[in-house]
């Protein structure tokens, strides 16, 4: 499932970035200038993709997306001059000491870049202090 994150950079200039994708695309209206990586370190390139013949299978979709890796939309930081991307790492169903997954143990990281895109610093969070749930364009 590839749903696209949206920022505005101008008018008439934006990015899109997907939750399958470490790149995000700059657009000057329905035009790509370019693709830029901003990969997590911790992105070890194992997507799996999600299987649309199940779209309809509630468990198959919470299991895909409480396990896959995937990164959340990009939002800007108008003071700070900062993008933000964050990176849900790839987790299995069930902790080894059989315990659930659930959005205090799904570990995560925030990838922070400047206003030309280059990658300054990726923090890892602590889940039990900030759990990972984006909503939207919201980073938790």
């Amino acid at each position: 499932m590839c749903s696209p994150g949206f920022c505005a950079i101008s008018e008439n200039k934006y990015i899109l970035s997907f939750t399958a994708s470490d790149s995000i695309y700059i657009y000057k209206k329905a035009n790509c200038l370019k693709s830029i990586s901003v990969k997590s370190k911790y992105d070890d390139m194992n997507f799996t993709p999600f299987n649309l013949n199940r779209i309809m299978d509630q468990k198959y979709i919470i299991h895909y997306l409480t396990c896959q890796q995937s990164y959340a939309p990009i939002i800007f930081n108008q003071y700070k001059k900062h993008y933000y991307r964050a990176f849900k790492k790839q987790n299995k169903y069930f902790t080894d000491n059989n315990r659930k997954i659930e959005t205090d143990n799904i570990d995560w990281s925030i990838i922070i870049l400047n206003e030309q895109f280059e990658i300054i610093n990726e923090i890892e969070i602590n889940p039990k202090n900030y759990p990972f749930i984006p909503i939207g364009n919201i980073i938790p």
